[in-house]
């Protein structure tokens, strides 16, 4: 019965909408289209005319030719040296100037690595590795387990030692009167720094 009255209503609900749809009385679109019409647009301005373009004819004759290096043909125009004269020339004594010896220290260029943007404070040592005669420490930074050596950067931190329970290392940092001073710090084996 519930079924029954659902489709007698939504039957009635479409005639309904297909009754409002059958009006004819189109005078209000009509009036504005003759208002649009009724509006004066202003004219687009024609294209200018095109103007030739000049020709160039080259002429290889008058000309060098592009495909020769400028340097050859220099070298083939360029004037004899005149003979050398048998005078002598006179000869110029310049004092010798000493300039003492310094060695300049280089520095080393080095590669940045993923642990040069580390802080120290997000790393963990986790053990050590020993090959011949390299060592490294390891270390773990956001799950990501890498190797140090001496002398790798941690952040701005240099690692000085790589002990089997620790890492010693040495950072230069702000005194709090204007200066910079040296810290030896170390991150030790399952510990957070």
């Amino acid at each position: 019965m519930i079924k029954q009255t659902y489709k007698l209503f939504s039957l009635l609900g479409i005639i309904i909408l297909l009754s409002a749809c059958n009006k004819h009385d189109l005078s209000d679109l009509e009036t504005y289209i003759a208002n649009i019409r009724a509006i004066n647009h202003s004219s687009i301005k024609p294209i200018s005319a095109y103007e030739p373009i000049q020709h160039y004819f080259y002429n290889a004759t008058k000309n060098r030719d592009p495909f020769i290096p400028l340097k050859s043909l220099m070298a083939k125009s360029k004037p004899k040296s005149k003979p050398k004269s048998k005078q002598p020339k006179p000869k110029v004594i310049k004092p010798e100037i000493i300039k003492p010896v310094v060695k300049k220290k280089r520095k080393k260029c080095r590669r940045n690595s993923h642990i040069d943007y580390t802080g120290i404070k997000h790393l963990k040592m986790v053990g050590t590795l020993q090959m011949g005669k390299h060592k490294w420490g390891l270390v773990k930074s956001n799950g990501i387990v890498l190797r140090v050596k001496r002398y790798d950067y941690i952040g701005k931190a240099k690692v000085l030692r790589i002990r089997k329970n620790h890492i010693i290392f040495l950072r230069i940092v702000p005194d709090g009167k204007g200066c910079w001073k040296k810290v030896y710090e170390k991150i030790f084996i399952n510990s957070n720094y």
